[in-house]
Parts: structure tokens; sequence; C-alpha cells
């Protein structure tokens, strides 16, 4: 079933550069982002084979079958 709250798999914050400052980004561990779960950017979702970095304005959810689809989020 659908699980929204990311806070479970949150692990730390990190400051990145991006676009010409330095922005705080929250980081997350990617397997414990469940169905539904929405990230919006700045963040960085951490695997054991892979770093997925999610920039301002960006959005990331997780989709039934555990994919991880990013778009712009229209809401920023």
């Amino acid at each position: 079933h659908r699980q929204s709250d990311v806070s479970g798999a949150l692990k730390e914050t990190r400051e990145i550069y991006v676009n010409g400052c330095i922005r705080k980004a929250l980081v997350y561990e990617r397997v414990k982002l469940k169905w539904g779960a929405t990230i919006l950017g700045p963040a960085i979702v951490e695997q054991l084979d892979s770093t997925t970095l999610i920039l301002p304005a960006q959005r990331a959810t997780v989709d039934e079958y555990g994919n991880l689809i990013i778009s712009l989020d229209n809401h920023q």
C-alpha cells in the first residue's frame, strides 16, 4: 500500500553546491523509501550502488514498482 511518509528514510542533511550557491539537501536511504514516497529537491537519495541528486524545483516519487521517478515540481 502507498506510504508517503519519508521520515524513516532520512539519514542526514548535507551542503551541496548547485546553481552557483551552497544549499542544504536532505539525504535519504533509498531502500527505506516505499511506494508513494515523495521527496522535494534539493535532496540526495543514496543506495548501495548509486547516488541520485534531486535538484531544486524537482520532485522524486517512488512508483508502485519501486522506481524513482523525477519530474519538475510545479508547486515551487
